[in-house]
C-alpha cells in the first residue's frame, strides 16, 4: 500500500502514527497501532493504510526520501527509559529497513520534520535527561543528532515549509517560526487552542498550507489549518474518536509535473 503524493489539485491527503483513539477497547492498541490516512476536508475519514503493533511511534517519527523513521521508548517512573526502538520503514511496501534497540533518548522528539531547502531533518527533542526539549538536527544515516539550542519552554507540534521554514506550536497554543541556525523563535500569534498529550503537524508541499492534528485540553481532537500570518488555528475536521497522530507527513512529488 504506498502512499499518495500531494498534487494540488486532488484534496490533500495526510498520514501519520496512530497512537491512541477512544473507541479502542480498554484503550489498548494491540492490533490497531498503524499508519493512517485522511484527507484535508471536513468529510474525511480516518483510513488504516499499515497497521503493526511496531507502529506505536511514542518517541515522534519522521518521513524523508521515501523513508520513514520512528521511535517507540518505554519509561519507568516518568524519568527513566527501560527501552528504546529506533524503526525504519520503506513506505512503498512498509517493510523495515532498519532497527537500532538500546536505552538512549537522543533520537526521541516531540515533533520532527524533513527539510527540503537543505535535506536535514529537524527536531524537538529532548535533553539527556529528559527535563528540557532542545532544538535541533537529526541524522539517521549514523544514529545521531546535533543540538542548537536547548529551549526554556515546551513544544508539541514542529513542520518545515518547502522553503525551509520552520514553524512550531509551544505547549500554550502559541504559533512560531524557528531560525535554524540558532534556535531562536518568534511568536506569530494565538492558535486559540490550548493542546495536550500527543500530535503532529505537517506542511503541504504543493499548497504550501500548516495542518495540526491537534489533541485540545477540553477532551477534543481534530484536523486544524494553521495562518502564517496570524497564527489562528481553524478547524477543519473532528477527529470522531479523539485519534491522536504522531509524525504526521505529506509526501511531495519526486519531481514537478511539468519537468522533464
Amino acid at each position: 500500500p504506498d502512499i499518495e503524493v500531494s498534487d494540488g489539485k486532488m484534496p490533500t491527503v495526510i498520514y501519520g502514527m496512530l497512537v491512541y483513539s477512544s473507541d479502542w477497547p480498554n484503550q489498548n492498541g494491540k492490533g490497531r497501532f498503524g499508519v493512517y490516512s485522511f484527507e484535508a476536508n471536513e468529510t474525511t475519514t480516518v483510513n488504516a493504510v499499515a497497521k503493526n503493533d511496531i507502529f506505536n511511534a511514542n518517541g515522534g517519527g519522521v518521513y524523508a526520501n521515501g523513508k520513514y523513521n520512528f521511535i517507540n521508548y518505554s519509561l519507568w517512573g516518568g524519568m527513566i527509559v527501560t527501552s528504546y526502538d529506533y524503526y525504519q520503514y520503506d513506505t512503498y511496501d512498509w517493510k523495515q529497513t532498519q532497527h537500532i534497540s538500546g536505552t538512549e533518548t537522543k533520537l526521541m522528539m516531540v515533533d520532527g520534520d524533513y527539510d527540503p531547502a537543505t535535506g536535514r531533518v529537524y527536531g524537538l527533542m529532548y535533553t539527556d535527561d529528559l527535563q528540557k526539549q532542545v532544538f535541533g538536527v537529526v541524522d539517521y544515516s549514523t544514529n545521531s543528532r546535533q543540538v542548537i539550542k536547548e529551549l526554556n519552554e515546551n513544544f508539541v507540534a514542529m513542520a518545515i515549509t518547502p522553503e525551509g521554514v520552520v514553524y512550531a506550536v509551544r505547549n500554550d497554543g502559541a504559533f512560531v517560526m524557528f531560525d535554524k541556525t540558532n534556535g531562536e523563535y518568534t511568536v506569530i500569534g494565538e492558535t486559540g487552542i490550548v493542546p495536550q498529550f500527543m500530535q503532529s503537524a505537517a506542511v503541504d508541499p504543493k499548497t504550501g498550507k500548516f495542518f495540526w492534528a491537534a489533541v485540545t485540553n477540553v477532551g477534543t481532537a481534530g484536523l486544524y489549518e494553521v495562518s502564517f500570518e496570524t497564527g489562528k488555528a481553524t478547524l477543519v475536521k473532528r477527529f470522531e474518536h479523539n485519534e491522536e497522530f504522531t509524525g504526521l507527513f505529506i509526501p511531495a512529488p519526486l519531481a514537478e509535473e511539468d519537468a522533464p
